[in-house]
């Protein structure tokens, strides 16, 4: 009976020491929160072994509604253990989002793993109202406006990106007047669509798209020759001459005429 006793307590002692070394840390890091439409860079480190995969899941946790799932994002344990990812957040509600290391059954995590952060997204769009036109002729540059409603800093830093996500002019920032409009033109390499970031100190504001089009063509226009009305010939007409002016001149040709013929008969 003692035997058999012992046996047992060496057996669960075997199984704690096994579940012990099996169990696995991680921790992760968030940002409190993010504007909508700003990245969610989550930064881990881990016991896994290098290559070994986990995955995130973001959950919208409104107040008094079940969490739901939008996204998830899987990541990979580099040598040391650490890992990244990233959540895009462009079309996410406004409310907090519950960000949380999902169970992997094989890697099983001890009682000291961080599994899980809250991050607030927040809209700030409504603070700078872009009138920026959407279409452009191409000049050179384009045309950035809007008007900033309280900005952080009493700037707008703009950033502008090509269709390919290439970042062309990096951060550019622009004074705001006293009624909070702003206003900036900057040269780009030609026709296409741009992408322009809309920030300040505190962080991201908003986004909008700039399609900018080939300058139209200019077709000169040619020379309108008169046509003349029908049963013309077209031929310059020969200037006539007055009629008030032709009876003076009359009048005057006359009066010569006669003055010269009294002469001749007193003669």
């Amino acid at each position: 009976m003692r035997l058999s006793f012992v046996f047992l307590a060496c057996l669960a002692a075997v199984a704690a020491l096994s579940g012990t070394a099996a169990a696995y840390l991680i921790s992760f890091d968030a940002p409190s929160w993010v504007a909508a439409g700003e990245p969610i860079l989550v930064t881990g480190t881990s016991t896994y072994p290098p290559g070994a995969q986990g995955s995130v899941i973001a959950y919208r946790a409104m107040p008094g509604n079940m969490p739901v799932s939008v996204d998830y994002q899987v990541f990979t344990a580099g040598p040391d253990g650490a890992w990244t990812v990233t959540f895009d957040t462009d079309g996410w509600m406004a409310t907090t989002y519950k960000l949380e290391i999902a169970q992997n059954d094989n890697y099983p995590l001890g009682s000291s793993s961080v599994t899980y952060r809250f991050v607030e997204v927040i809209d700030r769009s409504q603070d700078c109202v872009v009138t920026t036109p959407a279409t452009q002729y191409w000049e050179g540059d384009i045309t950035i406006s809007g008007v900033a409603h309280s900005p952080d800093g009493g700037h707008i830093l703009i950033d502008i990106s090509d269709a390919s996500g290439q970042d062309i002019s990096g951060i550019v920032p622009v004074s705001v007047a006293a009624d909070g409009s702003f206003s900036l033109r900057y040269a780009v390499p030609g026709p296409g669509t741009y992408t322009i970031r809309y920030s300040d100190d505190k962080g991201f504001l908003t986004s909008g798209e700039v399609t900018v089009l080939p300058a139209p063509a200019i077709t000169p226009v040619p020379p309108v020759t008169p046509v003349p009305p029908a049963g013309e010939t077209g031929t310059t007409p020969t200037p006539s001459t007055p009629a008030p002016l032709a009876g003076l001149l009359a009048g005057v040709f006359c009066a010569g005429y006669g003055l010269r013929q009294r002469r001749d008969m007193q003669s």
